[in-house]
């Protein structure tokens, strides 16, 4: 699924790299700015990431893209 343009400012990065013969991708980074006022910065450590990248979304992602813009940071 696509990021929501209105809950996103740009096109997320993200670092992806494949690794074992192209047969294993690994994902160190995946930075999403929100379009929200504020200056602050959160860091989410995450097991397991799933197949979010730079052009698609996944459920867990949008849930905490829904989280963090609720917040009064």
């Amino acid at each position: 699924m696509k990021y929501n343009k209105l809950d996103v400012v740009g096109v997320p990065y993200c670092n992806k790299q494949s690794i074992v013969s192209n047969k294993i991708e690994k994902r160190e980074i995946l930075n999403i700015e929100l379009n929200k006022t504020g200056s602050k910065t959160i860091t989410i450590i995450m097991m397991n990431p799933s197949k979010a990248d730079s052009t698609c979304s996944d459920r867990t992602i949008n849930k905490l893209i829904t989280f963090f813009k609720k917040q009064v940071l």
